[in-house]
């Protein structure tokens, strides 16, 4: 009978035990009769049913992770929400006062600012120092960012508003004043937030959100409206906060810039021809556009922002404890 090379995987006589090519030795030998039986190079066919199993690409010491929605606790529920409440409660208060005691009084100004006050004197451990500081963000929102847009929003009100006329001044100094106070209460928020950084453009929100409406239309520049805008960014911006508190971290930064993108889209697209103040030209619709712009970019780099002051601040307490 004619010789032939062997396969790659027969088993040759004259060498028992080895493939012919690879060299390997079969593990399975019978040390009683000495016979090498031939098996399959693959162990995922059954022998009986020779029947070969699928295998998963992902091995089984690895184990698939799937994001769940995890809902808070109650305590993680009560730092976020409390904030918010307590800062809604206060512009009803402050559009009552306003409304009975008029435009030109400043009364307001206690309901707006003392129910923070007492929620942040709390001491709650973890919680209370989690809502005393969205209390300080809030309050740095109230008193310096939203004064400044319905300023500014009366600075653009002015007719004829461009360069010949001399009256686009005061739409830019104010416009730069908005936008300085935006950097101001972002850089707080990321600083506040730098061991959550991924938190931080939740905290910054009712800020951003505030941009696009007390920016569009002429009819918020007076102070009974301008409140009421106020209070429901921030009845949407604590409910956004809670949902963002169940989504897993990777997905939390997205949450803020596409409340933002959103409520430009509605004000572009819902008002229409409301968007800008009666008669304003392009000047006018630049400065708007700068504005809004300022905001989202603020949401956009902020968790960046934070995690870069959370290393600065850890590189600190380092150079600290080894100078101690």
């Amino acid at each position: 009978m004619p010789s032939r090379a062997p396969h790659n995987h027969e088993i040759v006589r004259d060498r028992p035990g080895r493939y012919p090519r690879t060299g390997e030795f079969v593990k399975d030998d019978d040390q009683v009769t000495g016979e090498t039986p031939v098996l399959a190079p693959e162990s995922n066919v059954d022998r009986v049913t020779s029947h070969r199993h699928v295998r998963h690409p992902v091995e089984n010491s690895q184990i698939a992770q799937v994001a769940h929605v995890v809902f808070p606790d109650a305590r993680q529920v009560l730092s976020l929400v409390a904030p918010g409440v307590v800062m809604t409660m206060s512009i009803v208060l402050a559009f009552v006062v306003a409304s009975m005691t008029g435009a030109n009084s400043a009364w307001f100004l206690a309901p707006l600012v003392v129910p923070g006050l007492i929620l942040g004197a709390f001491r709650g451990g973890g919680a209370g120092s989690r809502w005393r500081e969205s209390v300080g963000i809030n309050l740095g929102t109230m008193l310096i960012l939203f004064p400044l847009l319905i300023i500014r929003q009366s600075a653009v009100r002015v007719p004829y508003l461009d360069m010949a006329h001399g009256t686009v001044f005061a739409a830019m100094l104010s416009t730069a004043a908005v936008v300085v106070a935006l950097a101001g209460v972002a850089l707080a928020a990321a600083w506040i937030a730098r061991e959550d950084a991924e938190s931080s453009a939740m905290l910054f929100l009712p800020a951003a959100l505030m941009v696009p409406l007390l920016t569009s239309a002429t009819e918020f520049a007076e102070l009974s409206a301008a409140l009421l805008v106020a209070g429901s960014i921030f009845v949407v911006a604590t409910i956004l906060a809670v949902f963002a508190s169940m989504l897993p971290s990777s997905y939390v930064v997205f949450v803020a810039p596409l409340a933002v993108a959103a409520e430009v889209l509605f004000v572009t697209m819902v008002r229409q021809d409301r968007i800008f103040p009666v008669g304003v030209n392009e000047a006018g619709m630049v400065l708007f556009a700068t504005v809004v712009v300022v905001a989202i970019a603020l949401v956009v780099v902020l968790p960046s922002l934070s995690a870069w002051f959370s290393r600065i601040d850890q590189l600190r307490l380092s150079n600290r404890q080894r100078m101690a």
